[in-house]
């Protein structure tokens, strides 16, 4: 029998749920897509923050209850004195663990919130209007959006509460840092925008490499999606190797921005873990000075040493929030782009009264191809294009093409009444 490893919720919160409806609908504009998207996600986001910040804050005071066990409790050696200090220390420890759980829960649940109004919009938007938008897209750019893009947007929404806690936890670290030395303080304090100034230099070009990756990689998909819809044709004509080398080169293309990207993202690595690194090596040799001179016991020593390493942690997220920014604007950009498409179908100048008989004749104006009411007909053509293009016709696809139901133009009839009709 199957082994129960943990208990499943017979209802899992909202905000973790995958709901029928789409809320919000996606806009054409990036920036107010993004901001539509922190409203909707402002709940667990709210929680995520609070959550995230309550785990900063008790891994930001083990740095202080160490120093006050150096100080008081190793005086008189291993003694009874040392437990208050190491069940506070233990305490601290388990705290941490279950508030950085809840909190990963409600990220996730912003996560959550980013991702599936962005992926599910943009394919319910190609549901409504696939001619539309892949007129205006390639078909594997549309790929790409609703899979990828879909999810850095999700991407951003998880981090963003770590970024707000990471800014509170720094201020109040760095508040304490400077109640116990103001020198010293201050040389973290304005060591850390230094730190921060430098990765965002790389986030433009960063920034313009992944879009430009963004493109190749949709062209690429284009190139695999074409071939799996004439993989029969392409067998038919000997065009295997035809195929392969359009392949080989847009892979190549997607190769080559890869590699661009990759060396920014090396540098900006190389600066989020190399500056933070060098400014806590310059704290520590002013903290070692300063203790060695009778400025700082050694209980402070420890403490400050402590809180100098922590704030490696949440200066980190800030440098992540750059990256995650880039790829989630590049994704905002695609969804909002699949939105701003016109749908080629206009319920501008129709006639709301417009009745369709769904027993009479459906007519193509364009070939005079007469569908009797009532039977069933199979249409058989030498060109199986044509008769394609002549199924999708008979559905108002668009309003260029001249379609009558029992003597009624399509066009004259709402698009909704026709889906249902025909």
């Amino acid at each position: 029998s199957p082994v129960r490893l943990a208990r499943r919720p017979r209802r899992w919160p909202r905000f973790l749920t995958i709901t029928d409806t789409l809320s919000p609908r996606i806009l054409a504009d990036p920036g107010a897509w993004v901001g539509a998207l922190l409203r909707h996600a402002r709940l667990p986001l709210a929680a995520a923050s609070i959550l995230s910040l309550l785990s900063y804050l008790v891994v930001g005071l083990i740095p202080a209850v160490l120093g006050e066990v150096v100080d008081t409790g190793l005086t008189h050696g291993l003694t009874a004195r040392l437990l208050p200090g190491l069940a506070a220390l233990a305490g601290l420890g388990l705290l941490g663990a279950v508030v950085g759980s809840l909190a990963e829960m409600f990220s996730m649940g912003a996560w959550a919130c980013g991702w599936q109004p962005s992926g599910r919009g943009a394919a319910h938007r190609l549901g409504e209007h696939p001619r539309a938008v892949t007129r205006a897209m390639a078909g594997g750019d549309v790929v790409s959006t609703v899979t990828a893009d879909a999810d850095a947007i999700g991407d951003l929404m998880y981090f963003i509460s770590n970024v707000i806690a990471s800014l509170i936890v720094t201020l109040v670290v760095g508040a304490l840092m400077v109640r116990m030395d103001v020198g010293l303080g201050l040389l973290v304090l304005l060591g850390v925008p230094v730190v921060l100034i430098l990765i965002a230099a790389l986030i433009k070009p960063l920034n313009r490499r992944m879009s430009h990756q963004r493109e190749e990689q949709g062209r690429l998909t284009t190139v695999t999606t074409d071939v799996v819809a004439g993989l029969r044709i392409l067998r038919g004509i000997g065009g295997e190797a035809v195929y392969s080398a359009r392949y080989a080169e847009a892979s190549a293309r997607v190769r080559d921005a890869g590699i661009k990207v990759a060396s920014t993202q090396a540098l900006l690595a190389a600066i989020r873990a190399g500056a933070p690194m060098i400014l806590t090596a310059v704290v520590v040799g002013a903290t070692a000075s300063a203790a060695l001179g009778g400025r700082l016991s050694a209980g402070e020593f420890v403490t400050f040493y402590g809180y100098t390493t922590f704030l490696i942690w949440p200066m980190g997220a800030l440098a992540d929030l750059m990256q995650f920014m880039t790829r989630a604007w590049v994704g905002a950009k695609k969804v909002a782009r699949i939105a701003a498409t016109a749908p080629l179908v206009d319920d501008g100048a129709v006639d709301p009264d417009a009745r369709l008989d769904p027993g009479g004749d459906l007519v193509d104006a364009a070939t005079g191809v007469r569908l009797r009411g009532g039977a069933m007909t199979g249409l058989v053509c030498a060109r199986p294009g044509a008769s394609a293009a002549l199924a999708e016709r008979l559905g108002r696809p668009d309003d260029g093409a001249a379609v009558t139901l029992g003597g009624t133009d399509l066009r004259r009839v709402p698009v909704e009444k026709v889906r249902r009709t025909i």
